[in-house]
């Protein structure tokens, strides 16, 4: 059993996804109350949490809203992902099991989602605090895994090449921010120059140094 499981709903939607049914019956059940009572609609940013006792999968269930189907894009699919990221740490949720197809409509496909959220979650997880001496009275809130849930239906092959094309673009953001966010002192324009200069090697590149 996880902290949290995640489930999107587009506004206007009458039920929730079908994707949480197969998961988790009891979640379907208390999120289909939450709709029909208009407790939740789905709007662009919307959320709504349930402890219910019945549900099996998870100790929380967290529903997002996305907005209007055809207003959906990759900003916001980012936006909203970085917004779990951010309750999963505020809620001290360990594991996170996150339905990612609930998240697939229109441009959005199911590699991109494979690919966008992971890449969202590492960015979004980013904290330069090298030189930050820890607060005592401020326990560090890390969640420990998030798991994208994807039917039988998906094609397994292509999300797992979307996922390391998502986890390779954030690992290389995350090392650009890694140099920047050193001190002058520390990371000079030569040192700068000498990574460059590496990574190019690494990767088989060509390199030119201005300056």
């Amino acid at each position: 059993k996880v902290d949290l499981l995640v489930a999107a709903v587009f506004q206007g939607e009458q039920a929730p996804p079908k994707g949480l049914e197969t998961v988790d019956p009891a979640a379907f059940e208390v999120a289909k109350k939450a709709i029909q009572k208009k407790r939740f609609s789905g709007k662009e940013g919307e959320q709504f949490a349930s402890y219910d006792g019945s549900i099996e999968r998870a100790s929380e269930l967290l529903l997002v809203g996305l907005g209007k189907k055809d207003k959906w894009s990759r900003e916001k699919l980012r936006k909203r992902t970085a917004g779990v990221l951010g309750y999963g740490k505020c809620q001290n949720a360990k594991t996170i099991h996150l339905l990612a197809e609930t998240f697939s409509s229109g441009p959005i496909r199911l590699d991109d989602t494979a690919e966008i959220i992971p890449e969202t979650l590492d960015r979004a997880d980013y904290r330069f605090d090298k030189y930050l001496s820890p607060k005592k009275d401020e326990p560090k809130r890390e969640i420990d895994s998030i798991e994208l849930l994807y039917s039988k239906k998906a094609n397994q092959n292509s999300l797992v090449t979307a996922l390391g094309r998502g986890r390779v673009i954030a690992e290389a953001v995350n090392f650009t921010r890694q140099l920047i966010n050193e001190p002058a002192n520390v990371m000079p324009p030569r040192e700068l120059a000498a990574y460059a200069r590496k990574v190019a090697r690494e990767g088989k590149l060509r390199c030119q140094i201005l300056g």
